[in-house]
């Protein structure tokens, strides 16, 4: 077993070619492949200035979460007949190969008057490209057209977002949200020691498979992981917001009765006006 924390310092963070937006790739596997190769899993986030078509990533499945901002409405050309409304921190899950567009939800509170606000078809360059890549026949990914017309108002908010890609031959992949905003009150309760929530993930051999990868990433949280092996055996760290935990390596005794654990203490919310989550990744190889 194998625990890594990452920083900030250790993303790569990449201005969008059209202008329209930025990613910060978290993690991505193999270590040093970029969009233009045929990748095992990607984990970013983004900054979504203008709405508009996302990549396509053939052979590959998407967890898309809302953070913080303007919510999306997205639109995929083999689901004609749907809309699929994103919500923050609901993950939505979906065929990476569908030709997907979006626009923003609109705010009731930003002032804009819908009704005088004439739509156009805006032509948005792929929304997924990084600033320093072009696209390989040997990449996943291709760029697309607008399927919807996009409004003026796309021009307002932002959209901060967490994606997850995984390849569908290789990985299947679940993304989870862990909440602590259970302790929302009037008083400062970081400040008393004997408040604090504790979440715990019970490594079942019968949910796991070996190999399988668990990703942390803390979100307005500082948090206590602490791994409870067998024979009592532990392992613990801190993590802070903006931090990404990535334990590889897992390995499970389908025969030993006794489950290993984890338990994750909440201890702080930095930013007292935001939301406190922990989102969990787990990423298992298929069966070959």
């Amino acid at each position: 077993m194998y625990w890594k924390i990452k920083e900030k310092c250790d993303y790569n963070h990449m201005v969008w070619r059209n202008g329209k937006g930025k990613s910060t790739q978290i993690h991505i596997e193999p270590n040093g492949s970029t969009l233009n190769d045929p990748f095992i899993y990607r984990i970013s986030r983004a900054v979504v200035c203008t709405a508009g078509p996302f990549s396509t990533f053939d052979g590959y499945n998407r967890s898309l979460l809302i953070l913080k901002g303007n919510r999306l409405s997205l639109f995929h050309r083999q689901k004609p007949s749907e809309s699929i409304d994103l919500d923050y921190f609901k993950p939505y899950n979906f065929n990476g190969g569908y030709e997907t567009d979006s626009v923003f939800i609109p705010n009731t509170n930003n002032g804009i008057d819908e009704k005088n606000n004439n739509q156009q078809i805006l032509t948005v360059a792929n929304h997924f490209i990084d600033s320093n890549c072009s696209v390989s026949p040997n990449s996943p990914i291709y760029t697309q057209q607008p399927l919807i017309p996009t409004s003026q108002s796309n021009e307002i908010e932002e959209t901060y977002d967490f994606s997850v890609i995984s390849k569908d031959s290789e990985i299947n992949h679940k993304v989870e949200v862990l909440s602590f905003d259970d302790d929302d009150n009037d008083e400062d309760i970081d400040d008393q020691e004997n408040h604090q929530i504790s979440k715990i993930i019970d490594l079942n051999p019968s949910n796991f498979v070996n190999d399988s990868t668990l990703i942390f990433y803390s979100y307005n949280s500082e948090l206590t992981f602490e791994y409870i092996g067998i024979e009592n055996s532990r392992l613990k760290v801190s993590l802070l917001s903006d931090q990404t935990l990535i334990i590889k390596e897992l390995s499970f005794d389908q025969f030993n009765p006794q489950h290993t654990k984890i338990s994750i203490t909440h201890t702080k919310r930095p930013i007292k006006s935001e939301p406190s989550k922990l989102i969990y990744v787990k990423i298992e190889p298929k069966s070959i």
